[in-house]
Protein backbone atom coordinates (compact mmCIF):
# COMPACT_ATOMS: atom_id res chain seq x y z
CA UNK A 1 0.00 0.00 0.00
CA UNK A 2 2.99 2.22 0.97
CA UNK A 3 3.88 2.21 -3.32
CA UNK A 4 0.20 3.17 -4.24
CA UNK A 5 0.33 6.21 -1.80
CA UNK A 6 3.83 7.41 -3.18
CA UNK A 7 2.98 6.94 -7.00
CA UNK A 8 -0.92 8.84 -6.32
CA UNK A 9 0.88 11.34 -4.48
CA UNK A 10 3.39 11.93 -7.29
CA UNK A 11 0.71 12.21 -9.39
CA UNK A 12 -1.24 14.66 -8.00
CA UNK A 13 1.49 17.14 -7.42
CA UNK A 14 1.78 16.98 -11.02
CA UNK A 15 -2.00 17.74 -11.15
CA UNK A 16 -1.85 20.54 -9.01
CA UNK A 17 1.03 22.16 -11.31
CA UNK A 18 -1.45 21.78 -14.32
CA UNK A 19 -3.88 22.84 -12.49
CA UNK A 20 -1.90 26.41 -11.64
CA UNK A 21 -1.18 26.85 -14.94
CA UNK A 22 -4.70 26.72 -16.28
CA UNK A 23 -5.46 28.92 -13.22
CA UNK A 24 -3.55 31.51 -14.32
CA UNK A 25 -5.11 31.22 -18.09
CA UNK A 26 -8.63 31.57 -16.65
CA UNK A 27 -7.77 35.06 -15.03
CA UNK A 28 -5.99 36.01 -17.84
CA UNK A 29 -9.57 35.32 -19.88
CA UNK A 30 -11.45 36.93 -17.27
CA UNK A 31 -12.11 39.73 -19.16
CA UNK A 32 -13.60 37.78 -21.89
CA UNK A 33 -16.77 36.47 -22.75
CA UNK A 34 -16.11 32.64 -22.70
CA UNK A 35 -18.53 30.04 -23.88
CA UNK A 36 -16.12 27.82 -25.49
CA UNK A 37 -13.58 24.96 -24.93
CA UNK A 38 -10.34 26.44 -26.17
CA UNK A 39 -7.13 24.79 -26.15
CA UNK A 40 -3.76 26.56 -25.60
CA UNK A 41 -1.54 26.45 -27.89
CA UNK A 42 -4.46 26.90 -30.56
CA UNK A 43 -4.74 23.78 -32.51
CA UNK A 44 -7.86 21.88 -33.56
CA UNK A 45 -9.99 20.85 -30.82
CA UNK A 46 -11.22 17.76 -32.06
CA UNK A 47 -7.17 16.84 -33.57
CA UNK A 48 -4.79 17.84 -30.10
CA UNK A 49 -1.51 16.58 -31.06
CA UNK A 50 1.11 19.19 -28.48
CA UNK A 51 2.30 17.73 -25.86
CA UNK A 52 0.97 19.72 -22.25
CA UNK A 53 -2.07 21.06 -24.06
CA UNK A 54 -4.45 23.04 -21.51
CA UNK A 55 -7.65 23.19 -22.92
CA UNK A 56 -9.92 25.60 -20.92
CA UNK A 57 -13.98 24.81 -20.50
CA UNK A 58 -16.20 27.91 -19.60
CA UNK A 59 -19.10 28.88 -20.20
CA UNK A 60 -22.26 27.35 -21.28
CA UNK A 61 -21.05 24.63 -23.79
CA UNK A 62 -23.05 22.00 -25.12
CA UNK A 63 -21.75 19.05 -27.34
CA UNK A 64 -18.15 19.31 -27.31
CA UNK A 65 -16.11 17.36 -29.03
CA UNK A 66 -12.27 16.82 -27.51
CA UNK A 67 -9.66 14.55 -29.07
CA UNK A 68 -5.49 14.29 -27.82
CA UNK A 69 -3.16 12.08 -28.51
CA UNK A 70 -0.49 13.87 -26.86
CA UNK A 71 1.15 13.57 -23.61
CA UNK A 72 -0.49 15.26 -20.52
CA UNK A 73 -2.86 16.99 -21.75
CA UNK A 74 -5.15 18.82 -19.27
CA UNK A 75 -9.30 19.47 -19.64
CA UNK A 76 -10.32 21.98 -17.30
CA UNK A 77 -13.92 22.41 -17.02
CA UNK A 78 -13.68 25.24 -14.76
CA UNK A 79 -15.64 28.36 -12.63
CA UNK A 80 -19.11 28.73 -11.43
CA UNK A 81 -21.35 29.33 -14.72
CA UNK A 82 -19.91 26.79 -16.65
CA UNK A 83 -22.01 24.17 -17.55
CA UNK A 84 -20.93 21.52 -20.12
CA UNK A 85 -23.50 19.35 -21.79
CA UNK A 86 -22.82 15.87 -24.06
CA UNK A 87 -20.39 15.29 -26.57
CA UNK A 88 -17.01 13.84 -25.76
CA UNK A 89 -13.93 13.77 -24.38
CA UNK A 90 -10.99 11.55 -25.77
CA UNK A 91 -7.75 11.70 -24.03
CA UNK A 92 -4.78 8.83 -25.45
CA UNK A 93 -1.36 9.88 -23.81
CA UNK A 94 0.44 9.49 -20.14
CA UNK A 95 -1.00 11.93 -17.78
CA UNK A 96 -3.71 13.39 -18.90
CA UNK A 97 -6.46 14.45 -16.87
CA UNK A 98 -9.89 15.98 -17.13
CA UNK A 99 -11.06 18.34 -14.28
CA UNK A 100 -13.96 19.03 -13.01
CA UNK A 101 -14.08 21.67 -10.87
CA UNK A 102 -14.81 25.43 -8.79
CA UNK A 103 -18.36 25.23 -8.90
CA UNK A 104 -18.24 23.87 -12.66
CA UNK A 105 -21.62 21.78 -14.09
CA UNK A 106 -20.99 18.54 -16.53
CA UNK A 107 -23.86 16.58 -17.74
CA UNK A 108 -24.20 13.75 -19.82
CA UNK A 109 -20.47 13.92 -21.39
CA UNK A 110 -19.10 10.81 -22.07
CA UNK A 111 -15.11 10.80 -21.12
CA UNK A 112 -12.79 8.08 -22.40
CA UNK A 113 -8.57 8.86 -20.44
CA UNK A 114 -5.89 6.30 -21.33
CA UNK A 115 -2.72 6.71 -20.71
CA UNK A 116 -0.26 6.30 -17.59
CA UNK A 117 -1.30 8.49 -14.62
CA UNK A 118 -4.59 9.09 -16.52
CA UNK A 119 -6.53 10.96 -14.18
CA UNK A 120 -10.66 12.31 -13.76
CA UNK A 121 -10.93 15.02 -10.74
CA UNK A 122 -13.81 16.36 -8.85
CA UNK A 123 -12.26 19.69 -7.61
CA UNK A 124 -13.78 21.30 -4.67
CA UNK A 125 -17.49 22.13 -6.13
CA UNK A 126 -17.46 20.10 -9.29
CA UNK A 127 -20.80 18.82 -9.77
CA UNK A 128 -21.24 16.34 -12.54
CA UNK A 129 -24.58 14.18 -13.35
CA UNK A 130 -24.93 11.16 -15.65
CA UNK A 131 -21.17 10.99 -17.42
CA UNK A 132 -20.15 7.41 -18.79
CA UNK A 133 -16.47 7.42 -17.57
CA UNK A 134 -13.48 4.76 -18.66
CA UNK A 135 -10.14 5.33 -17.34
CA UNK A 136 -7.49 3.18 -18.29
CA UNK A 137 -3.62 2.72 -17.62
CA UNK A 138 -1.37 2.59 -14.76
CA UNK A 139 -1.02 4.64 -11.79
CA UNK A 140 -4.66 6.01 -13.55
CA UNK A 141 -6.78 7.67 -10.88
CA UNK A 142 -10.47 8.35 -9.83
CA UNK A 143 -10.75 11.69 -7.75
CA UNK A 144 -13.41 13.08 -5.87
CA UNK A 145 -12.23 15.89 -3.92
CA UNK A 146 -14.14 17.77 -0.84
CA UNK A 147 -17.36 19.25 -2.01
CA UNK A 148 -17.41 17.46 -5.14
CA UNK A 149 -21.13 15.83 -5.83
CA UNK A 150 -21.02 13.09 -8.74
CA UNK A 151 -24.32 11.68 -9.98
CA UNK A 152 -24.20 8.59 -12.13
CA UNK A 153 -26.24 5.72 -13.96
CA UNK A 154 -24.74 2.25 -12.27
CA UNK A 155 -22.03 0.59 -14.37
CA UNK A 156 -20.96 3.78 -15.93
CA UNK A 157 -17.80 4.20 -13.72
CA UNK A 158 -14.99 2.15 -14.65
CA UNK A 159 -10.97 2.45 -13.68
CA UNK A 160 -8.42 0.11 -14.94
CA UNK A 161 -5.07 -1.21 -15.74
CA UNK A 162 -2.80 -4.08 -17.09
CA UNK A 163 -1.99 -7.00 -14.60
CA UNK A 164 0.20 -6.30 -11.47
CA UNK A 165 -0.17 -2.29 -12.28
CA UNK A 166 -2.05 -0.03 -9.78
CA UNK A 167 -4.82 2.31 -9.66
CA UNK A 168 -6.48 4.69 -7.24
CA UNK A 169 -9.87 5.57 -6.05
CA UNK A 170 -10.43 8.21 -3.52
CA UNK A 171 -13.70 9.84 -2.21
CA UNK A 172 -12.28 12.33 -0.29
CA UNK A 173 -14.00 13.88 3.26
CA UNK A 174 -16.77 16.32 2.29
CA UNK A 175 -16.65 14.60 -1.53
CA UNK A 176 -19.69 12.26 -2.79
CA UNK A 177 -20.43 9.58 -5.48
CA UNK A 178 -24.06 9.07 -5.27
CA UNK A 179 -26.25 6.96 -7.57
CA UNK A 180 -29.41 7.82 -9.55
CA UNK A 181 -31.45 4.21 -9.43
CA UNK A 182 -30.60 0.76 -9.66
CA UNK A 183 -30.76 -1.05 -12.59
CA UNK A 184 -28.32 -4.50 -11.60
CA UNK A 185 -25.08 -3.02 -11.88
CA UNK A 186 -22.55 -1.60 -9.61
CA UNK A 187 -22.28 1.93 -9.72
CA UNK A 188 -18.12 1.91 -9.66
CA UNK A 189 -16.27 -0.81 -11.52
CA UNK A 190 -12.90 -1.72 -11.57
CA UNK A 191 -11.40 -3.83 -14.07
CA UNK A 192 -7.91 -5.49 -14.49
CA UNK A 193 -5.14 -5.06 -12.43
CA UNK A 194 -5.12 -4.03 -8.58
CA UNK A 195 -7.50 -1.39 -7.47
CA UNK A 196 -6.71 1.03 -4.29
CA UNK A 197 -9.91 2.42 -2.94
CA UNK A 198 -10.17 5.79 0.14
CA UNK A 199 -13.47 6.30 1.45
CA UNK A 200 -13.53 8.97 3.52
CA UNK A 201 -16.89 10.84 2.00
CA UNK A 202 -20.40 10.35 1.08
CA UNK A 203 -21.13 7.00 -1.18
CA UNK A 204 -24.33 6.16 -1.93
CA UNK A 205 -25.19 2.68 -3.49
CA UNK A 206 -28.52 2.15 -5.13
CA UNK A 207 -31.75 -0.29 -3.58
CA UNK A 208 -30.25 -3.32 -4.63
CA UNK A 209 -26.87 -2.35 -2.77
CA UNK A 210 -24.21 -3.07 -5.68
CA UNK A 211 -21.84 -0.32 -4.79
CA UNK A 212 -17.93 -1.40 -5.87
CA UNK A 213 -16.74 -4.18 -8.01
CA UNK A 214 -13.07 -4.06 -8.25
CA UNK A 215 -12.94 -7.46 -10.39
CA UNK A 216 -9.47 -9.00 -11.53
CA UNK A 217 -6.34 -8.39 -9.15
CA UNK A 218 -5.27 -7.99 -5.82
CA UNK A 219 -7.39 -5.09 -5.01
CA UNK A 220 -8.40 -2.66 -1.61
CA UNK A 221 -10.85 -0.93 0.25
CA UNK A 222 -10.32 1.16 3.11
CA UNK A 223 -12.95 3.10 4.57
CA UNK A 224 -12.09 6.28 6.65
CA UNK A 225 -13.47 7.00 9.77
CA UNK A 226 -14.98 10.25 8.31
CA UNK A 227 -16.75 7.99 5.63
CA UNK A 228 -21.04 8.31 5.24
CA UNK A 229 -21.83 4.74 3.26
CA UNK A 230 -25.42 4.67 2.52
CA UNK A 231 -27.86 3.00 0.23
CA UNK A 232 -31.16 3.88 -1.03
CA UNK A 233 -33.72 2.95 1.06
CA UNK A 234 -32.08 2.26 3.91
CA UNK A 235 -30.74 -0.98 2.91
CA UNK A 236 -26.66 -2.55 3.08
CA UNK A 237 -23.93 -1.71 0.62
CA UNK A 238 -22.34 -4.33 -1.40
CA UNK A 239 -18.67 -4.02 -1.98
CA UNK A 240 -17.82 -7.06 -4.31
CA UNK A 241 -13.94 -7.95 -4.16
CA UNK A 242 -14.33 -9.85 -7.41
CA UNK A 243 -10.67 -12.59 -7.71
CA UNK A 244 -7.58 -11.83 -6.22
CA UNK A 245 -6.43 -11.45 -3.14
CA UNK A 246 -8.70 -8.75 -1.92
CA UNK A 247 -8.20 -6.52 1.59
CA UNK A 248 -11.23 -4.59 3.15
CA UNK A 249 -9.84 -1.86 6.11
CA UNK A 250 -13.12 -0.99 8.36
CA UNK A 251 -11.27 2.53 10.09
CA UNK A 252 -14.69 3.37 11.40
CA UNK A 253 -16.71 4.15 14.18
CA UNK A 254 -20.43 3.67 15.47
CA UNK A 255 -22.51 1.02 13.43
CA UNK A 256 -21.92 -0.98 10.11
CA UNK A 257 -23.92 -2.77 8.44
CA UNK A 258 -22.74 -3.32 5.06
CA UNK A 259 -21.51 -6.07 3.32
CA UNK A 260 -18.65 -7.65 1.19
CA UNK A 261 -18.24 -10.49 -1.10
CA UNK A 262 -14.75 -11.64 -2.82
CA UNK A 263 -12.98 -10.11 0.09
CA UNK A 264 -10.55 -12.80 1.43
CA UNK A 265 -8.89 -10.22 4.32
CA UNK A 266 -11.10 -7.76 6.60
CA UNK A 267 -8.73 -5.54 8.98
CA UNK A 268 -11.07 -3.74 11.88
CA UNK A 269 -9.67 -1.05 13.41
CA UNK A 270 -12.33 1.55 15.31
CA UNK A 271 -10.31 4.66 16.88
CA UNK A 272 -12.98 3.67 19.91
CA UNK A 273 -15.58 1.05 18.81
CA UNK A 274 -17.66 -0.40 16.23
CA UNK A 275 -20.77 -2.71 15.88
CA UNK A 276 -20.40 -5.29 12.85
CA UNK A 277 -24.15 -6.37 11.66
CA UNK A 278 -23.64 -7.20 7.87
CA UNK A 279 -21.69 -9.99 6.34
CA UNK A 280 -17.79 -10.70 5.19
CA UNK A 281 -18.75 -13.91 3.40
CA UNK A 282 -16.18 -14.80 1.79
CA UNK A 283 -13.36 -13.21 4.57
CA UNK A 284 -10.54 -16.19 5.40
CA UNK A 285 -8.88 -13.89 7.67
CA UNK A 286 -10.38 -11.56 10.28
CA UNK A 287 -7.56 -8.82 12.39
CA UNK A 288 -9.49 -7.13 14.88
CA UNK A 289 -6.59 -4.45 15.01
CA UNK A 290 -7.73 -1.94 17.80
CA UNK A 291 -10.61 -0.74 20.40
CA UNK A 292 -14.10 -2.49 21.03
CA UNK A 293 -15.29 -4.42 18.16
CA UNK A 294 -19.04 -5.97 19.07
CA UNK A 295 -20.44 -8.39 16.52
CA UNK A 296 -23.81 -8.89 15.88
CA UNK A 297 -24.26 -11.34 13.10
CA UNK A 298 -21.48 -14.06 12.83
CA UNK A 299 -21.57 -13.30 9.65
CA UNK A 300 -19.04 -10.86 9.93
CA UNK A 301 -16.11 -13.01 11.22
CA UNK A 302 -16.10 -14.60 7.37
CA UNK A 303 -16.30 -18.24 6.21
CA UNK A 304 -16.73 -21.28 9.06
CA UNK A 305 -13.05 -21.80 8.55
CA UNK A 306 -11.76 -18.37 8.77
CA UNK A 307 -8.92 -17.03 10.92
CA UNK A 308 -10.04 -14.58 13.68
CA UNK A 309 -6.85 -12.65 15.37
CA UNK A 310 -7.09 -9.96 18.25
CA UNK A 311 -4.45 -7.58 18.63
CA UNK A 312 -2.91 -6.71 22.05
CA UNK A 313 -4.88 -3.98 23.26
CA UNK A 314 -8.29 -4.46 21.35
CA UNK A 315 -11.46 -6.26 22.22
CA UNK A 316 -13.73 -8.62 20.37
CA UNK A 317 -17.10 -8.91 22.12
CA UNK A 318 -19.54 -12.16 20.28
Amino acid sequence: MSTVRACKNHKLVRNLGLLASASIMSMMMAGEAQAACVPNPAQPLSSITTDGTVVLCTGAVAGPSISAAAIGTLVDVNGSGTNVTGGAVVLNGNGSTVAIRNNAVMNGTILTVNGAGSTVLWGSGGITNNLIVNVTGANSQLLFGSGSQVTQNPGQLTISSAVGETNAINIAAGGGLFVTGSNGQYLLNGGTGNQAVVISGFLEAATDGFAIALGDGDDSISVGPTANITAQGGGAALFNGGTGNDTFSLNYNGSWIHNTVGFETININPNTAVTLTGSNADATQINVQNGTVRIDNFAALGTNTANVLVNGGATLEL
